[in-house]
């Protein structure tokens, strides 16, 4: 509706006066952590304070013995072999994160220079977005993105793209309140920034700019920080604290055993030996920390996340959070947004009915093909962008789909449009309905009226229907028939437009001088249904996930009739659900928290929903137990994007959307959500394998040091240098070797591990402790027995003298350093072998199955051992060890390989007992039958 009245604008006074009252129209970017904090925070982690803690203890202790002469300079290997690991670590946890986070800062870029349109000092004039203020009146034509939010004062036939707020992708725009739609998200007359003008011009008013605007205040709500923590990273921390504190317990009780025996029985020593018994004992029990903290384990999961996250970029999937990649294997709720994630956020012809045209003879009436062509080309304000990746609408999205489906009839619209004179046009508007073109026919003495619209009002100005045989009378049945084929199509929730011509006198009249259209008797050619159509792999990528154990809902700013439509032909609503598993927004927000809450778990499809509503689902949800992953691309999904365990923003989605998620679907597809899924829900797995090597390690090792310190006479079996190769070079590439191991599909029949689910589970904590008590004691007997002989050459080791000696315990022994390389050796080739087994942990398979899948974990594996002998040969005083021979390596190597044999035996007899399962409930099937 265009009204007239006479709109100065702002004067510069008033502008400026205007901003400082209210402020600039810029979006204030997000508070940046900054660099500082984040590498901080790296030392503030339970594992890495103990660390520091034990690094002071150690360099104390160092210095003390250097001041005393009694020790050498070697003891300073210890404190900042310590130091070095927790730099490396915090480091490397750092550098990871940071680029990550420059990654993402390059796919948020967005451009705040864009020009806007307004009216000033009474003038018309260009200024950039960043300038305007309250009060501005700024004009709007197609194609003009919506700066700030404010009032229409003037409207011809404005529709708008409204889908990065609200979802919807046509929204009609008036200043008559009696034409205001009620069931509107937002008023008919107020214009929100961000939003595109897709059909006719107007002016508004700016009555908000920059935060204080619905964009503003969904971005910084996207903002907020939220105490959702990855379940991951709970339970590493949960690790972390629990093996620190047993780490220190022991410790205790180990000094407290060794000083109470001291004074027990060593009555008559003088204070100097007391204090170097001391020194010697906490010297132990530093060992004994440190061995047992795992200092590689939060560096290991990092890299096992990052390359995590490369696969997850091979299958579309680009992750902010490092951890989200975890995360969306647990998820067990996701909440989707409709446009742009389940459709195509394009709309498309769906149906017509076209009786009058054969698409396989089109000149078989000629005339009819004619008057529709021209009518979908020349009758229209939209165009398109039609580029190698594909077609893109430029206007009004209902017209561009049509002019899509020309292509795909092999009409180039432009053509057609270049080669056609227009008369005159009648522009579509909200009132009317309708738009009308009368262009110039290549008879001189004729024009052609085309008219294109609502089907009611195209309807009603028609008298005959184009059929095969020509125009036909528009009979009562012909007319019911038509209505029925419209209802059909508007119970899908499409949009219908109808078509419509008529042969005219050369620049006759049509139009009277409010555009309306006069002539009637129009010929009527028939209606076609247009909609935003499903992306192609949704409903089997749906299915998918439901299958997984995923609950699906939706929850879009959309009508009911189309998100229900939507919820059917995903198979997100079963033919089974009732109308209680739907609620609109406003329903939802009105509803108090019992109810609410109650409502959350039921319900399948949110309509109309508001940013706050899907905020307040999600935080139910949560409190339901639920891991909630949210999927959205428009600026109304940031809110629920950011509060939920994984935010998941669409590729071609807004940058607020982005800013606010976990992972970008760089292709838009469902079904990459999938692969995500598959991808977190195989490294949760291959992360369980990697906890269960590198505890079993240092379990064994703390064991080992506390026993094995009292069967050497004091003398530490295992150096804090050489735990410190095993957690940081050993069990790094262990946990690097376990999550290249390949995904397997079974994980997607599984139910999600909840985000309650632990890591260690009890399961796992059972195989910790059993594998690890056998290994301890197989250690400490060969401990014992090298303490019972002066091992010289491990060749020998099985001959009768050696074995005859076994229970000679020689309380004055010493472990030799031949002796001592060789324990370091078997220590950590056992643990080799026990990363194969760790291969086909939760599998009842081989290690040695899917080589040609394995070969990198092959690989690590080998570079590992060779990397063990390298130390053992170089090492020298830096990790207590002497050189190996070809033949010691051998029978190394060979009599630990048990523990691989000892493996395989196992996983047969589970095999042969599921085998003989799966038979027993076969032959009871066919006993049925």
């Amino acid at each position: 509706m265009k009204q007239s009245r006479q709109i100065d604008g702002l004067n510069n006074t008033q502008v400026l006066e205007n901003r400082k009252l209210f402020g600039s129209n810029i979006i204030a970017p997000p508070v940046d952590k900054g660099s500082y904090s984040i590498l901080l925070k790296e030392f503030k982690t339970p594992l890495s304070l103990t660390m520091l803690v034990m690094m002071l203890l150690s360099f104390a202790i160092a210095i003390y013995q250097t001041i005393t002469n009694s020790s050498t300079s070697g003891v300073f290997y210890a404190p900042v072999s310590i130091l070095l690991v927790v730099l490396v670590t915090s480091t490397i946890s750092f550098i990871l994160q940071m680029r990550t986070k420059h990654r993402f800062e390059l796919l948020n870029k967005e451009d705040e220079a864009q020009s806007v349109k307004v009216l000033r000092n009474g003038n018309f004039s260009v200024v950039p977005r960043n300038d305007i203020v309250v009060g501005d009146v700024v004009i709007l034509e197609v194609g003009d993105e919506v700066p700030a939010d404010g009032i229409l004062l003037e409207s011809v036939a404005m529709h708008v793209n409204e889908s990065v707020l609200t979802g919807e992708l046509l929204v009609g725009k008036t200043t008559d309140s009696s034409k205001f739609n009620m069931d509107a998200t937002y008023p008919s007359d107020r214009m929100l920034r961000g939003s595109i003008v897709t059909d006719g011009h107007g002016t508004m008013k700016v009555t908000m700019v920059g935060d204080h605007t619905e964009y503003g205040k969904v971005f910084h709500g996207a903002q907020t920080e939220t105490d959702t923590q990855a379940p991951l990273m709970k339970q590493l921390l949960w690790i972390g604290r629990h093996i620190t504190i047993i780490s220190c317990i022991l410790a205790i009780l180990f000094c407290a055993g060794r000083v109470i025996n001291f004074f027990i029985g060593h009555n008559a020593d003088t204070p100097p030996e007391i204090i170097q018994y001391i020194i010697d004992t906490l010297m132990v029990a530093v060992t004994v920390i440190v061995v047992m903290i795992p200092e590689g384990l939060q560096l290991g999961i990092n890299l096992s996340l990052t390359i995590n996250m490369r696969q997850m970029l091979d299958s579309q999937n680009l992750i902010r959070n490092m951890h989200a990649g975890e995360t969306i294997g647990a998820v067990t709720v996701i909440c989707t947004d409709k446009t742009g994630t389940l459709t195509r956020n394009q709309m498309r012809v769906n149906s017509t009915y076209l009786p009058s045209i054969n698409f396989k003879n089109l000149k078989e009436n000629e005339r009819a093909w004619d008057a529709l062509v021209k009518n979908i080309a020349v009758n229209s304000t939209a165009n398109l962008n039609i580029t190698d990746s594909g077609l893109f609408a430029i206007g009004n999205p209902t017209e561009a789909a049509l002019l899509i489906w020309l292509i795909d009839q092999c009409v180039d619209y432009r053509t057609i449009r270049s080669n056609t004179q227009i008369f005159e046009q009648c522009a579509f508007s909200t009132e009317k309905k309708y738009m009308a073109t009368v262009v110039h026919t290549d008879n001189p003495s004729t024009d052609l009226l085309l008219v294109k619209g609502a089907p009611e009002i195209v309807i009603g100005m028609s008298a005959y229907f184009e059929v095969p045989e020509g125009a036909a009378p528009f009979e009562k049945s012909l007319r019911q028939h038509i209505e029925l084929i419209l209802l059909e199509y508007q119970l899908h929730a499409m949009r219908t437009l109808a078509f419509a011509y008529k042969i005219v006198k050369r620049d006759a009249k049509c139009f009277d001088d409010n555009g309306e259209l006069m002539v009637h008797g129009l010929t009527m050619l028939g209606v076609a249904a247009i909609v935003d159509p499903i992306r192609p792999e949704v409903s089997d990528a749906v299915k998918e996930c439901l299958s997984a154990g995923i609950k699906i809902k939706i929850v879009t700013g959309d009508t009911p009739a189309t998100a229900l439509e939507v919820g059917r032909q995903t198979s997100i609503l079963a033919e089974y659900d009732t109308t209680d598993v739907h609620v609109t927004g406003s329903e939802f927000s009105a509803m108090n928290e019992e109810d609410a809450y109650e409502c959350a778990k039921r319900i399948k499809i949110m309509s109309r929903a508001r940013p706050m509503d899907k905020l307040r689902l999600v935080k139910l949800l949560q409190k339901h137990g639920e891991v909630v992953a949210v999927t959205g691309d428009g600026t109304n999904d940031a809110p629920a994007l950011k509060a939920a365990a994984v935010g998941l923003s669409m590729g071609n989605g807004s940058a607020v959307a982005k800013q606010a998620s976990d992972i970008t679907i760089l292709d838009n597809s469902f079904q990459s959500i999938n692969r995500a899924v598959l991808h977190g829900r195989a490294f949760f797995r291959n992360i369980q394998r990697f906890i269960l090597f590198q505890l079993s390690i240092n379990l064994i090792a703390g064991l080992v040091v506390i026993f094995g310190s009292i069967i050497t006479n004091g003398q530490i079996p295992l150096t804090i240098t050489q735990m410190l190769w095993v957690n940081m070079i050993m069990n790094i590439a262990a946990s690097v070797a376990l999550v290249s191991l390949p995904p397997e599909a079974e994980v997607m029949q599984e139910v999600p591990h909840h985000g309650k689910s632990y890591v260690l589970s009890k399961s796992i904590r059972n195989r910790i402790l059993t594998s690890s008590s056998i290994v301890v004691i197989l250690l400490l007997v060969v401990l014992h027995y090298f303490m019972c002989n002066d091992i010289l050459d491990l060749s020998e080791v099985f001959t009768r003298s050696y074995r005859m000696h076994f229970f000679t315990y020689n309380p004055n022994g010493t472990l030799t350093p031949y002796e001592a390389s060789i324990f370091f050796s078997i220590f950590v080739v056992t643990q080799l072998w026990q990363l194969f087994n760790m291969k086909a942990f939760h599998t009842t398979c081989s290690v040695f199955s899917r080589l040609d899948k394995t070969s990198a974990f092959h690989i690590i594996t080998a570079a590992i051992l060779l990397g063990q002998i390298l130390i053992v040969s170089l090492g020298g005083k830096l990790f207590n060890v002497v050189p190996l021979s070809f033949s010691d390596w051998m029978i190394i190597i060979g009599v630990t390989s048990i523990a691989l044999v000892f493996g395989e035996s196992f996983r047969l007899i589970l095999w042969l007992r599921k085998r003989h399962q799966r038979k027993s409930v076969s032959s009871e099937e066919l006993s049925k039958k």
